[in-house]
């Protein structure tokens, strides 16, 4: 579930649930039109949820999971992997 988390706040490809399958469905029930998938010609464009990081959010962030500390045992050494 974590995974899914940091994929989705990060934007990272194959890693997001917010596809084009998710934006077709929210726009046949009609609703989040700012989330709808655009047309330009001959590329589709899925804009960014409000949820998605900028550039400067996405390293604060990981800059803090980097700096994290917890009881021995408890998770993943999570600085080597950031």
């Amino acid at each position: 579930m974590c995974d899914s988390v940091i994929g989705t706040l990060l934007n990272i490809q194959d890693k997001t649930k917010d596809g084009l399958n998710t934006c077709q469905d929210l726009a046949k029930i009609c609703i989040r039109d700012q989330l709808h998938p655009r047309f330009d010609g001959k590329k589709i464009y899925l804009p960014l949820a409000c949820h998605t990081l900028s550039r400067n959010e996405k390293t604060n962030f990981c800059q803090c999971l980097r700096r994290v500390k917890v009881p021995q045992g408890y998770s993943l050494n999570i600085k080597s992997l950031v």
